[in-house]
């Protein structure tokens, strides 16, 4: 916590960084070492949303929480496993309990396995989606003929295959059909990125395969090469860290140095100097002067602070979508989860958890089997389940219902699909309020008018801006850190 003496004068470094999430924290380290620079973080602790907890429970043992992401998928995050080596931490990756875990969909009252070999909704070998009940044989017939369609068909007549956004959801209608939206995409992408498909935009969020389907003129086959393509020797699969994904920040934070990283800082207002750069006044009323500012910040925060200095733009800000999300966390005994009828564990047990599609209409979105996922996240004996509730499906939960209304409605539709009466050991449930970013079609466009009408030396960075996802808020850190480094040698040149 920084301590502050407002009678002293203003501190004054060249950096000053705004948030000390994942974004904010890439950016202090791509950072030349010959900056000065501070970071400042509203909460008492770094990291945003990647957060762990440990519960010890009396006579049990202890429990792994996650309160954001609890894995990254490895052949995607290759920056992030990189920076694990860097911070010592390679020795701490816990890779799945065992590969190809399967992801069950609920359809037709049971748990009904995806195709292997999907990526993203997308299946990138047929065989495996023939044997799938959750695509008909009309579907199915659908789906084979893709590679055969005009490529023309895939984005509207009046744009051009480079440049014009539209929804996912559309764009997979195209090529794939409508089942493989309903079963498919919705489940999945519906949850990952917190928008129905027919509202996300697949240039923000699904910028990959959009360029493979230019590169091959067809999905099936771009997909189906990125498979071919990938290197083998890299790791496959969901991998996280065995202590927790926090373990990530702690030792991140230390790197850093601690005394550059002000917690409990909430800055509330920025505004120009004379002779250029800018001050921040702290709630507490500390002042710091700097030559450029890095937004690092949910939207909202962004907009609040920027409203004086550029009203219009924070507008922009205020307007981008957001929701709210929970996740929670009900730990059972083993011996209590045996299906009445047949006296075993529940099927979808023995997978990497369970998708909800969205006209089912349960609070529950989706279901990750947290300690068959990974070791060392639940004691001998014991099951871990962490349900994920809100977002855009029932946006106003976490506002109408208070906590334990929330818990007993999870805990209803948990025992619905295991199939039992079994009662919680640990209950546990941490809400993000108002900061899901959401990235409907047309995102990065809005984002380019916004970052076009900011000041010299204000820059934005994270989830709100160019897309959400571990890798690619460490990513846009780093490219942050290049653009206040063009931007500081410009004005020493100048």
């Amino acid at each position: 916590m920084t301590i502050v003496n407002a009678s002293k004068s203003p501190n004054t470094v060249d950096i000053a960084i705004v948030g000390g999430g994942i974004t904010g924290l890439a950016a202090a380290a791509a950072l030349p070492r010959e900056y000065r620079w501070a970071l400042f973080e509203s909460h008492s602790q770094l990291g945003g949303k990647v957060a762990t907890q440990h519960e010890h429970v009396p006579h049990m043992g202890d429990f792994v929480l996650e309160k954001g992401p609890d894995c990254l998928v490895a052949a995607q995050a290759e920056n992030i496993l990189s920076l694990f080596d860097q911070l010592g931490l390679a020795t701490h990756i816990l890779p799945t309990t065992q590969r190809d875990l399967p992801v069950f969909v609920w359809h037709n009252s049971k748990a009904v396995p995806l195709p292997h070999n999907t990526h993203l909704s997308i299946p990138t070998q047929l065989a495996s989606l023939w044997r799938c009940p959750l695509i008909s044989l009309q579907g199915k017939l659908r789906l084979c003929v893709e590679p055969f369609l005009p490529s023309s068909l895939s984005l509207p007549q009046d744009s051009t295959a480079t440049q014009q956004d539209e929804s996912v959801g559309h764009f997979l209608q195209r090529r794939l059909g409508q089942q493989a939206v309903d079963n498919l995409a919705e489940p999945l992408l519906g949850n990952i990125f917190q928008l129905h498909p027919n509202q996300q935009s697949l240039l923000a969020t699904l910028p990959h395969i959009h360029r493979a389907f230019i590169k091959h003129g067809s999905l099936l086959l771009g997909m189906r090469a990125q498979g071919r393509n990938h290197n083998k020797t890299k790791p496959e699969g969901f991998v996280t860290l065995r202590n927790g994904m926090g373990t990530w920040v702690d030792a991140w934070a230390n790197t850093l140095g601690r005394d550059r990283l002000h917690t409990d800082t909430y800055v509330q207002s920025i505004h120009p100097l004379n002779l250029g750069g800018y001050r921040l006044q702290t709630q507490s009323g500390q002042q710091w002067h700097c030559r450029c500012v890095l937004f690092a910040t949910p939207a909202k925060q962004a907009a609040h602070i920027l409203q004086d200095l550029v009203p219009q733009t924070a507008c922009c800000l205020q307007a981008l979508p957001t929701t709210s999300s929970a996740s929670v966390y009900m730990a059972f005994a083993n011996k209590d989860l045996h299906a009445p009828k047949n006296g075993g564990q529940p099927l979808l047990l023995g997978g990497a958890g369970l998708l909800i599609p969205h006209r089912q209409a349960r609070t529950i979105n989706a279901i990750t089997c947290v300690s068959r996922k990974f070791a060392h996240r639940a004691p001998p004996g014991y099951t871990l389940l962490r349900a994920a509730v809100g977002g855009w499906r029932n946006p106003t939960l976490l506002q109408q219902h208070n906590e334990q209304m929330i818990c007993r409605q999870v805990l209803a539709d948990l025992q619905r699909f295991l199939n039992t009466r079994a009662q919680p050991v640990l209950t546990r449930l941490f809400a993000w309020r108002h900061s899901i970013p959401q990235h409907p079609v047309g995102h990065l466009q809005r984002i380019q008018h916004i970052t076009s009408s900011l000041p010299k030396g204000i820059f934005l960075a994270g989830s709100p801006y160019a897309g959400a996802g571990l890798p690619n808020c460490l990513a846009q850190g780093q490219q942050a850190a290049q653009q206040i480094k063009k931007h500081l040698e410009a004005l020493q040149n100048g």
